[in-house]
Order: C-alpha cells, then structure tokens, then sequence
C-alpha cells in the first residue's frame, strides 16, 4: 500500500514517524487516523520494534486517541513543573518506585490520597496513557524550568522545552489535519477541544503552574488580577519569576512567607550584568561538552574552570565568593524569611534580579561556612541554569529539579575546597579530626563540606577515619 510519511522532532529529542496509507478513509475519525507511527528518544526506538536485520517495524493504531489526550493534557505538559508528592526523581521512570517506596512510610488513608495525585500526574505526563487498549512503553514529558526531560525505561534525554512542544504541537496538528473536514462528532469534538487545549482561565494556569490552591495564590497576591498579581504581559499565559517561586516553594511556606517573598522581588528590578552574561556564555559551551556527564562530575568541572580565571582563588586556595558574586553585579541581601527549611532564594528573570536573598535561619548563623556555601550554590545557578533548570529563580532547599541542585552542591565545594587541596593537608594522615578543623578554618567551609571533599577525593580512608568523616555528616547512610 502506498503511504505518505511525515516526519518530525530532533534526533537529540523526540522524534515522530508517521505512515498515513495514501488513500484516506473519511468514514470516521478513527478510520482517517489510522496509520503507523515510530517514537525515538535521543535515537533509541521507544515505540515500534528493530528486527535482527535492522528493519523497523512502526506501532499501527488509530492515533485519534493521541489528540484528544494532548488537548486535555496541554496546559499541564506546557506549565506544570516538576513532579508531584515532593518527589523528585532523577528520571521520571523512577518516579511510582519513589511514591511506592514512600507509602510503606506513612499511613494507609495518606498513601490512598497521594496515589489519586500521583495517577493524575500520570495521565497528563505519560503519552502512553493516550492510547487505550494498545500496549505501549511510556514516555514521559516534565518541564523542568526552560527544559523538557523526555523519558522512558530504556533512555532519558533534556531538550530545550520549546523544541519539545514545538514537535508534539506540529505532530497534533499532523493528526488534526486528517479530521479537519470530517463530519462525525468524535472528529468535530477533536477538533474543536485542539483548537481550545489553551482555553483555561488565567487562574486555572495558575493552580497549574505553581500546585497552590486559586484562593491561597489569591490571597498572596493580594488582588484578583492575575496578570496584575503574576506580572503576566501580553495575551498569552507565560511563566514569570513570582509563578516559578511560587512552584519552587509550593509544601514549604504559608501564603504569609509567600507574600514576604513576592515583596523581596518586587522591591528590586531588572540589573544589566554584563560581566555575569559573559562568564556565564563561557561557562554553557563548556558544558555542551559534557552534557552526558552525571551533574556532579558537570559542577567540579566547572568549578576548576572558574577557580582558574584570573583572580578568582587567592595564592593559598581561598575563594572570596561574597566579592565575586557581587563584582558580578548581583544583589546579594540577608534577609529573615521566617522558615528554617529555606536557605536562600534568587531571582535572575527579565523584569527582578538578578538576586539571592540569604536566609537568616539557624544553619547560617550555627554552621561555619554555610553562607559561602550557599552563596556558591548560586553562583552555579547564574552560571549554568538560566537557560535551562532554572531560568527564573531558584529556592536552595525548594522544589528545584534534584539534578540541578547536586550540580550546584558539587560546585560549591569544589570551588570552595577543591578536593586535591582538601587531601593535601599533612594533618589529616596524622589526627584526621584536627585536619579537618585546619581544612574547615583555612577555607572558611563546613565541616560536613571537608568530610565529603575528603571522601569524594577518592583517597584510601582507614575504617577509623572514615568513622569519624561519616560522623560528621547530616547523611551518614550516603556516605
């Protein structure tokens, strides 16, 4: 039978093949969307099968079912960020194990009521939930930030998010087109629900994009305009800084904190940071060469890199992070946030920022070193996020992707308290306790930043000193 074949996507991303037979059936809209499709992650065949020859052999069905599923999953697959429960996996397959293994946890009513979040979840993120009574593999789609991660069992892969709802938008609009005329209601009806995938009230989007209930976001915002309340500009919904904070501390605060937070970055405006944009160009195309790399191999990389710029680390290792994030241009401000669970937040979008607003709570008035730390921690976001995980804002212990944050943690240490100069402290062979006091005072770091930079330095540790490492830490069964 002859066919016509549209193909669509990135080879680095998703990819669609679709097989119309050439002789379209207008009986119904089951009949005209019938055809034969292949779905490729990052060039891995997902749906569809390879034979020993290398022949592939493409999935048939009637794909009508995959538009009405991207018209009712639209707003979630274009706004929700992250996933839900507080969960944040590394890749989205990994995600029902966490929620499984966090059940066994709490009580039975609470596992109950997660699960009916959890399988919402699932039916707005896993593109095989599209199709009924067809076996397929799932594939996942969870913004993070300006990225999306496409995933499935057998591969992951984070693209640019507007290059991944570009390829799902033109391959609905491939299905759309073979029912555009038809007659039957099933097709009038997937049509006309396409066409309006984006019809919520700006409210509705809200609850989307930040999981806050309408009446707290209208509570903290203070006003029942939401473009007046999210400085939303221009006709269409857009993520701003105050919607990704909210998301980012959504199961941490009240709506008093958020309202305290909403003010911090509506007091400071837009800062032109030339130096800052140029590191950060740098710092990008050095990590496009390692982008398969894991996160903290990416953040000790980086960290070498900038410890080695000129003036950046003093003759006897230290780095100076409050004068370099500030000779950078960026507002730097403690501030008490009334919540012990948050370290810090920043803001870096086009109207606020860029910031990091410190936390006043007790591990930066206790813990030796733990500004810097923090502070470093968001150096890396202005670095390498914001035009990707985090192209907004940022909340250190929030709701940011966990990949994102252990690239940060690494590059904080690193550019702290590189782990050769860590192991290169006589003091440590002889009374590892004492080395770690003169490592912790020479650097200005924490005690629990030495332990792990001694660890993950790679260096043969006694039973004994890896003991007294381990005690040092908040994460002992990690070490």
């Amino acid at each position: 039978m002859a066919e016509r074949v549209v193909s669509l996507g990135n080879p680095l991303g998703l990819q669609f093949e679709i097989r119309w037979p050439e002789r379209r059936s207008t009986r119904s809209a089951e009949s005209a969307t019938y055809g034969e499709l292949l779905l490729w992650i990052h060039e891995n065949l997902i749906w569809g099968a390879m034979d020993k020859n290398g022949e592939e052999t493409p999935v048939a069905w009637s794909w009508i079912e995959l538009l009405e599923f991207l018209s009712s999953a639209w707003p979630y697959l274009l706004y929700e960020s992250g996933y839900p429960l507080g969960l944040r996996p590394i890749w989205p397959a990994r995600l029902r194990d966490e929620a499984e293994a966090r059940w066994q946890t709490v009580p039975e009513e609470i596992g109950q009521e997660e699960e009916e979040e959890l399988f919402a979840f699932e039916e707005t993120h896993d593109l095989a939930r599209g199709v009924h009574g067809l076996f397929a593999p799932s594939v996942w789609f969870v913004r993070e930030g300006g990225l999306m991660t496409i995933g499935s069992r057998r591969t992951t892969s984070r693209r640019p998010r507007k290059e991944t709802i570009d390829t799902l938008e033109r391959f609905g609009e491939a299905i759309r087109a073979r029912i555009a005329d038809l007659d039957d209601e099933r097709s009038k009806s997937a049509v006309r629900c396409w066409d309006d995938r984006l019809s919520l009230d700006l409210w509705s989007l809200a609850e989307i994009a930040t999981h806050w209930p309408r009446d707290e976001l209208r509570s903290a915002a203070g006003t029942d305009d939401p473009r007046q309340a999210f400085e939303i500009e221009g006709d269409r919904f857009h993520m701003t800084e105050l919607l990704e904070i909210a998301g980012l501390t959504r199961g941490f605060l009240g709506v008093e904190q958020l309202v305290a937070i909403f003010s911090l970055l509506k007091s400071l405006g837009h800062i032109d940071t030339p130096e800052l944009d140029g590191l950060s160009a740098e710092a990008c195309d050095l990590l496009g060469d390692d982008a398969g790399s894991r996160p903290y191999n990416q953040g000790y990389r980086l960290a070498n890199w900038l410890r080695d710029k000129p003036g950046v680390a003093k003759a006897d290792g230290h780095v100076d992070v409050d004068g370099l994030i500030s000779s950078l241009g960026v507002h730097v401000e403690e501030v008490d946030l009334a919540n012990n669970l948050l370290d810090a937040v920043g803001c870096w979008g086009p109207r606020h920022g860029p910031a990091v607003w410190i936390n006043r709570n007790e591990k930066h008035g206790k813990v030796e070193g733990a500004r810097r730390s923090t502070l470093a921690h968001e150096l890396c976001h202005l670095l390498v996020d914001r035009e990707g995980g985090l192209p907004l804002a940022d909340v250190i212990n929030g709701n940011a992707p966990k990949w994102v944050e252990q690239r940060a943690d690494a590059f904080a240490a690193e550019l702290l308290l590189p782990r050769h100069l860590a192991t290169a402290e006589p003091s440590l062979y002889t009374d590892i306790d004492a080395g770690v006091g003169q490592l912790t005072k020479q650097y200005g770091v924490s005690r629990e930043l030495t332990a792990w930079q001694i660890r993950n330095s790679g260096i043969h540790l006694s039973p004994a000193d890896h003991a007294t490492l381990r005690a040092m830490v908040s994460s002992p069964e990690r070490f």
